[in-house]
């Protein structure tokens, strides 16, 4: 279904109400006072015509069967019936015999005016100006196409009877596009609108980003502070434990490991725990050498010829971006390590047209998207929505035998 300016149909079917209304009174009336004679047959098949154009367009507005089945042709339609049938009824009295003097033809064209303005603001309102340029030009073609054959040649006499379609085209343009501007406006306003809410909702998502950083770094400290020390210490007090106790306490011995092989696990795993929830190496190198000192790492793990080509400054970012940033490129080591075997691994940091981008490109031996594993999968998705929340962009190409190529792309904030 096409998408119609809000409130216009609403208007249109307003409008061809009201026509409706007014022509079936006159023609109740007409018919109650006899007030249409033979003499005036001309006149009563005008409004006769006007009240069955009115219907038949109310009846078109109303049914949204109509509007379904049309699409883009739905509106048009409604504004070519609601102008040509005025005007068709207009030359019905307008040939005829009796009526044939100049002054006759320029009042029945400007009662015309007003019928025709509603026409004209559905389109101003609807569609660009170029649309309304056109009604204006066909109306006035068919107004003086109409009043030259009453007319004997283009002179001074007739110059300002032929005027009148010329200066109703012109107010048609004025009203068209004062109308066309105003709703042009309305249309950027809203357009503002929903840009500045998209903009609020991003800062939003970066601020809930940001504050959920905090609090891992808060976990992160007072996990250090509290669990990790407080195992420590258990660890050694076992130790101290162990070591006092004879030797033919062999039931006590085999607990006493049990709760010390408990407690190193524990320490462990909370050691695992602080370093998943802040890279401690962000905090005392920054976000380019800890880079630069992970893919180094991951080389010795992985026994590749590592090739730092080129590693600039990052720019000023958020710490929502150097996590995601960090995360990601620690992530895309991992895989290299765990499936890529590979020999080479190309590592950089550059700036191509106004974006940031980390590239990592790996001669192993690469993977079809549609074939690997569920849990590989999940992890390529996780780091592609990591990159998007944090207002990056994450493209991994490859194939069997040629390696893969990651690229995480941000822009340059500038200022």
């Amino acid at each position: 279904m096409v998408l119609i300016e809000p409130g216009l149909l609403r208007v249109f079917r307003y409008f061809t109400t009201t026509a409706m209304a007014y022509f079936a009174g006159v023609v109740i009336f007409g018919q109650v006072q006899s007030f249409f004679h033979l003499s005036d047959e001309e006149l009563a098949i005008q409004f006769y015509l006007n009240l069955w154009v009115y219907a038949i367009l109310l009846a078109y507005l109303s049914i949204s069967w109509f509007r379904v089945r049309l699409g883009r042709f739905y509106l048009p339609l409604a504004i070519i019936f609601s102008t040509a049938g005025p005007i068709f009824s207009n030359l019905i009295y307008l040939v005829s015999d009796a009526t044939t003097d100049l002054t006759s033809l320029i009042t029945r064209s400007w009662l015309l005016f007003p019928i025709l303005l509603v026409p004209l603001v559905i389109t101003s309102w609807q569609y660009p100006f170029r649309y309304t340029i056109l009604f204006t030009f066909s109306v006035v073609v068919v107004e003086l196409a109409v009043l030259l054959p009453f007319v004997e040649g283009v002179n001074l006499g007739t110059l300002p009877i032929l005027g009148v379609p010329v200066i109703q085209g012109f107010t048609f343009g004025l009203v068209g596009n004062i109308i066309n501007q105003i709703v042009e406006e309305q249309r950027a306003q809203k357009r503002k609108v929903i840009d500045a809410n998209l903009r609020l909702n991003e800062q939003a998502e970066m601020l809930e980003q940001m504050a959920t950083v905090r609090e891992r770094n808060r976990l992160a400290r007072e996990l250090h502070d509290t669990l990790a020390h407080t195992l420590s210490g258990l660890s050694v007090h076992l130790e101290g434990i162990k070591i006092s106790l004879d030797a033919d306490q062999t039931e006590i011995q085999e607990m006493l490991d049990h709760a010390l092989n408990n407690t190193r696990e524990g320490l462990e795993e909370t050691r695992r725990t602080l370093k998943a929830l802040r890279p401690k190496s962000l905090d005392e190198l920054g976000l380019r050498l800890s880079m630069i000192q992970l893919a180094e790492e991951a080389a010795k793990r992985g026994n590749f010829e590592l090739d730092i080509s080129q590693m600039l400054d990052f720019p000023p970012i958020t710490n929502v971006k150097e996590q995601s940033i960090y995360r990601i490129t620690q992530e895309a080591f991992q895989n290299i390590i765990r499936h890529a075997n590979a020999s080479q691994v190309q590592f950089s940091a550059r700036i191509e047209n106004g974006h940031f981008q980390i590239v990592i490109r790996d001669n192993g031996e690469g993977f079809k998207l549609d074939s690997i594993r569920s849990s590989e999968e999940f992890g390529i998705n996780g780091m592609k929505e990591r990159a998007e929340i944090s207002g990056g962009h994450l493209n991994i190409s490859g194939g069997p035998g040629i390696g893969t190529h990651l690229t995480l792309t941000y822009e340059v904030e500038n200022g």
